[in-house]
């Protein structure tokens, strides 16, 4: 047999063992405690675990922090590097509407594995232990320290990595890099792009759930008063949405992204792209237009996702509600939106109530040591793929790093289509076969040439 067609049974054996073993975890119902949960499906998902990746387990140092998260340590072999860390969560957001295949089935079918967990995030966790297991097994010992941080509540922002980053400070370790879930490798990454392009999170928008109260007396709908608690309410939302009073700006991490993108592109935007010394103090305001995630890219938005009001159809509520969630730009602070939004909403006579809040991690360049090695790996693994740094849009575990270390790279690495990214929280999330097989190349080569930073 040629070594070729070696080379190709061993990537499909890798490709169908990995699809077996993340099936297997999907099948455990780990949705986060806080959105009513069992503990039980946790214990259950770390007893496969155990059971799927037994070498890793025997050689590591484990830790249980928080009670369900876990963190496994294995040595490396210079005691004076920093250590890395790898996060990947363990639990999952609920499964809601008309699957094709049950969410919660692990089913295999179609070159994918099926179900809720299967990109968002145990493909992540399948791939790190899966490489993991496969160095432990051929002997590798790392060169520094390897930390897998399994949170068990990142979905709903809980305690279990705040925990695991009290217990590193307890400790004295600092780490030389973090790599969490964040960007993928996407197609067409800008109008006009053309590509593969592997977005590397380099920091991330802060975050705020906020709740506008309107109140009134109440009384019976047949004698409505001239404002009513839910129409001042829809005039605020609308004023907000209409006329965002968030400044967009363009971060010097999304100008880089623009710069290494500019080679890449056809047509006027790659002038624009080119030239940014002429052309930056326009973009903000016309990528703010263009809204989606362009927008996104250079302000603050806000986002309405919750109402509530009276009890019935025909009764005035004495008290209505809506509640937003707000991703804060890097060149904001979250006092600084809250006090934009509390201003909005006493023209309505609305009460402005902060539930939750972190404020955003500045972005940096990939022009460190850490970020050239994990840019070197992704370009060996995914060959004619270009790298490139952005602010990571939704919130992750990492964010609580930031105290720590700013060498944090937020990347899934997987190849992942808008059709697959729509899967994320939504109806037939699935990952291709092929790329978790590729995602565990991608970690184990990320191990094995890891230098002393």
């Amino acid at each position: 047999m040629s070594k070729d067609n070696e080379k190709k049974i061993y990537s499909k054996f890798l490709e169908q063992t990995a699809a077996k073993h993340l099936a297997e975890m999907i099948r455990c119902r780990t949705i986060s405690l806080e959105s009513g949960g069992s503990r039980d499906e946790f214990y259950k998902l770390q007893g496969v675990l155990h059971k799927l990746y037994p070498e890793t387990f025997a050689l590591c140092e484990l830790m249980r922090i928080d009670e369900l998260t876990l963190v496994l340590l294995w040595p490396g072999r210079d005691k004076d590097a920093a250590p890395v860390v790898l996060m990947a969560h363990q639990d999952v957001v609920e499964a809601t509407g008309e699957w094709t295949h049950d969410p919660f089935g692990g089913e295999i079918a179609d070159g994918f594995v099926w179900g809720r967990g299967a990109i968002d995030d145990k493909g992540c966790l399948c791939a790190v232990l899966e490489a993991v297991e496969r160095l432990v097994i051929a002997g590798h010992k790392p060169q520094a320290d390897i930390l897998i941080v399994m949170s068990h509540n990142e979905e709903p922002m809980g305690t279990g990595a705040p925990s695991v980053v009290s217990w590193l400070r307890e400790h004295d370790i600092t780490p030389s890099m973090v790599i969490d879930e964040g960007g993928a490798i996407v197609d067409a990454v800008l109008p006009g792009v053309k590509g593969l392009t592997a977005m590397i999170g380099t920091g991330e928008k802060g975050y705020i759930n906020v709740r506008f109260i309107a109140r009134s007396r109440g009384g019976h709908a047949s004698t409505p008063p001239k404002s009513s608690p839910l129409g001042r309410l829809a005039a605020m939302i609308d004023t907000i949405e209409k006329k965002p009073p968030f400044a967009p700006k363009l971060d010097p991490v999304v100008k880089d992204l623009f710069k290494r993108m500019a080679p890449h592109m056809s047509g006027a935007l790659k002038f624009v792209f080119r030239n940014l010394w002429l052309t930056a103090p326009l973009l903000p305001r016309l990528l703010a237009k263009m809204g989606g995630e362009a927008r996104a890219l250079v302000m603050t938005t806000c986002a309405f996702t919750m109402a509530k009001g009276s009890g019935a159809p025909n009764v005035l509520p004495e008290q209505a509600e809506v509640t937003a969630n707000l991703r804060v730009a890097v060149h904001q602070t979250v006092d600084e939106v809250m006090g934009q939004l509390r201003e909005i909403a006493d023209r309505y006579d609305i009460e402005c109530e902060q539930i939750y809040a972190h404020e955003p991690t500045a972005g940096r360049l990939l022009d460190n040591p850490q970020a050239e090695h994990l840019t070197s790996v992704i370009e060996q693994i995914y060959e004619g793929v270009n790298c490139a740094p952005y602010l990571m849009l939704a919130a992750s575990d990492s964010h609580h790093f930031s105290e720590l270390t700013d060498k944090i790279f937020k990347f899934t690495p997987f190849h992942l289509t808008r059709e697959l990214r729509g899967g994320i929280h939504g109806i037939d999330e699935k990952l291709p076969t092929s790329e978790l097989a590729r995602a565990v190349l991608f970690y184990e080569e990320l191990i094995r040439s890891l230098p002393s930073f």
